[in-house]
């Protein structure tokens, strides 16, 4: 199911089809649901009308989120998610807002977790203000199927946003046990930091770009059962 984000900003309540849906009592079907937030962080509180027809989605198993700002949304997340917070296995994560570790404490709210796909997190820099203090992240999901990055690299600003959120997600307390990687243009320092975090589960790498090919063919790398290059 995908919804897409109002067409005037605040206007979340206008959902129909999700009324329809709930009101039939058909979103208990819901497995995969795709939601694109409003870019002004202003009104990224507007899931709230849609609680009671949210809260009936008990058996999600995939989440894609656009555009979400991490430090408006957390505080409301039992409400609007809490209902499949336990039965999530991937997540979709595309221009995510906030601070990093604010935005993997989000992550690991998904205690059986397993596919987790990064879309670059929106103004990754200018988003490290001093908005409050970071969770602490005690514990997190299994994580070990599939991470999909696409991060653009392009930029000296850009490269350093990626390598920090990247430090805090291989530090994470249960670790990565990812059995696949799928990377679009990485550096080769990111790269081998992915690679060192799940060495001992590695089966298969799919990549794009020319900076980690070069990377790859002059470095030493684990035994995978299997590589594509694109």
């Amino acid at each position: 199911m995908f919804l897409p984000k109002p067409t005037v900003p605040g206007s979340w309540n206008e959902f129909p089809g999700l009324s329809i849906l709930g009101e039939r009592g058909l979103l208990q079907y819901t497995r995969h649901l795709s939601i694109t937030f409003p870019r002004d962080p202003e009104f990224a509180y507007g899931l709230e009308p849609n609680i009671q027809h949210l809260r009936t989605i008990t058996n999600l198993w995939i989440l894609e989120a656009h555009w979400l700002d991490t430090f408006s949304f957390i505080p409301k997340m039992g409400e609007c998610f809490g209902s499949f917070l336990g039965t999530l296995q991937s997540l979709k994560l595309a221009f995510a807002r906030g601070q990093n570790k604010r935005i993997l404490y989000f992550v690991c709210l998904f205690p059986n977790l397993r596919d987790l796909e990064i879309y670059s997190v929106h103004g990754y820099i200018n988003s490290m203000r001093n908005d409050g203090p970071c969770f602490d992240i005690k514990t997190s999901p299994p994580l070990d199927c599939t991470f999909d990055l696409q991060w653009n690299v392009a930029s000296e600003r850009d490269s350093m946003g990626a390598h920090l959120f990247l430090s805090d997600l291989v530090a994470l307390p249960s670790g990565l046990k990812f059995r696949t990687l799928k990377l679009s243009e990485c550096t080769s320092n990111n790269l081998q930091l992915l690679v060192n975090a799940c060495a001992p589960t590695l089966e298969c790498m799919e990549f794009t770009g020319r900076r980690f090919r070069v990377w790859f063919l002059h470095g030493e790398c684990p035994p995978f059962t299997s590589v594509h290059t694109i």
